[in-house]
């Protein structure tokens, strides 16, 4: 009678039309771990990922340095946070970062 958890929170979540909101929430995460791998501490910090919009990740700085650094790993960041939407469609990919400085 009882049904497992696993099959009725991604169900809820598809019936809410939440699904592309958990997804985009999840890439943010990704990215935040991401950031600490390659930045120091210090720059880590004033690094915030903002929101996903048309296949943009938007992330706000307080350091061009950290930008910079973050720039040159975009391919492997873009890889690591396109996984989650792997079985989904290409509408929800992330496709490039833009930075605010």
């Amino acid at each position: 009678m009882f049904k497992d958890i696993k099959t009725l929170l991604p169900r809820s979540v598809k019936r809410a039309g939440l699904t592309k909101k958990v997804l985009a929430a999840g890439a943010l995460k990704v990215f935040q771990s991401e950031a600490k791998k390659i930045l120091d501490d210090d720059l880590t910090a004033g690094v915030k990922p903002l929101y996903i919009r048309r296949g943009v990740l938007t992330v706000a700085t307080l350091s061009s340095l950290a930008a910079k650094k973050l720039q040159e790993n975009e391919k492997k960041i873009l890889r690591k946070i396109n996984r989650i939407f792997d079985d989904k469609n290409d509408e929800t990919e992330v496709k490039k970062i833009k930075y605010l400085i």
